[in-house]
Order: C-alpha cells, then structure tokens, then sequence
C-alpha cells in the first residue's frame, strides 16, 4: 500500500533519525513534528493509488549493468547558466546521479555519460525514453565505443523507466535556499546525497548500502 505524503515523509524521518538517537516516544514525537511542518505539507508530493500501478519489470544482476538515463527541466536558469538536470540511476541499487547542465544536447549528454562510465564501469544497456537528442548518432556512437546496448521506452510502455521517474517526484520535494530557486544547482550534490542514503522502498536498503555491499560481494568472489 501507498503511504500518503505525511506518512512518507515520517518514515524517512524516522529511519534517518533512529540511525543515531532513540528515546521512548521517538515515533510520536517525529510523526507530530512532520504533520506540523507547512515546509513539508507545502513541498511534499501527494502519492495517491492509480488504478494502473507501475509494473515491477526484470532487474539487473549486478551494480551498474543497468543505467537508466532521463532529463528534467526546463528549470529556472542558474547564474552558471544551467536550465536542466540529466538523472541516472543504476537498476539494481537504485543508486541515482543529477547533473545541472545547460541544454540536453547529445554532445552535453555524452558528455555527463562519459564521466560516471569511466568512475562506476561500462553498463551492458542504458535505458532511455525516445527524445531525440537521446536517439542521436553520437549517443549510438558512445554505445558502439563502450560496447553497450541501448534501449529506448515507448510513449505505450513507460513502465519500464517507472523507477527513475520516481525518484524526479523525490528530487522535487527538496527544499532549495533561494525564493526563486536560481541556485539549485548548488544543492543538487546534497540532495542526492540524502536520497542515496535514504531506505528506497522497493529494496528496504538505502541505495548507498546497497551499492556497496554488492560491491564487497563480488570483490570477495573474485579473490
């Protein structure tokens, strides 16, 4: 069942918290303070059950087999001159990257691409709606480079890109310091960060433990 936006906010709350403190009436006390938040009543994204709920699709075997990539925007314009954010996430994980960029060019794409490829390894398929700057000859030539297969969402089956979508509603809840909002790219590190360690709903573990405890894994297995 699908917590409404009070109650998802407390359990995130409470999962960060108890991290750390405990005292007898923890619960209470957090589920009080966010229902009394207008911060959060305001900013928080009301998730309500569709009668068409996302469909649960095969998941990848390892960290970063699997990259799904999207852009969104356009935002107000930052003083760096960035109006977009490309997102990635990695299938299994849930592991999630935002970069501000200024355009959604192919060139401006291959380029965020290239950089978490040769920080985190070659995905076997990256996953992408059909936008035309993702379809480009220079995104066909990146994957021919890296050897990897790149598969494109219909407008009739977006299920398959549901988790990534997910997480743009998660991006959009965080608060950014200015009234007009023309400095959020300056937050996007920290924002990732809290949703990276964040329990993500679909594994129970925070993307950030997830990660590297596959990582261990397979490290263990090879030695």
């Amino acid at each position: 069942m699908i917590a409404n936006f009070q109650d998802y906010g407390f359990n995130k709350t409470y999962s960060k918290i108890k991290e750390r403190y405990y005292w007898d009436t923890m619960k209470k006390d957090i589920r009080a303070y966010v229902k009394a938040c207008l911060l959060c009543q305001i900013n928080k994204t009301n998730f309500k059950l569709t009668k068409q709920p996302i469909e649960i699709t095969t998941t990848a075997d390892q960290p970063f087999e699997r990259l799904a990539l999207d852009v969104v925007g356009p935002l107000p314009l930052t003083e760096t001159g960035n109006k977009f954010i490309l997102t990635m996430q990695d299938d299994l994980t849930k592991f999630s990257f935002a970069e501000a960029i200024p355009n959604y060019k192919a060139s401006t794409i291959t380029k965020v691409l290239t950089k978490i490829i040769t920080c985190f390894g070659i995905p076997k398929t990256i996953l992408s709606d059909q936008g035309a700057d993702f379809m480009s000859q220079l995104i066909k030539d990146l994957t021919k480079v890296f050897k990897t297969k790149h598969i494109s969402t219909t407008p009739y089956y977006p299920q398959i890109h549901g988790t990534l979508e997910r997480s743009h509603l998660t991006l959009k809840d965080y608060h950014y310091v200015k009234s007009d909002q023309t400095d959020w790219n300056e937050h996007l590190l920290f924002a990732m960060f809290s949703y990276n360690t964040s329990i993500h709903k679909t594994t129970n573990f925070t993307p950030y433990k997830l990660l590297f405890c596959f990582k261990a894994y397979l490290l263990s297995s090879i030695t």
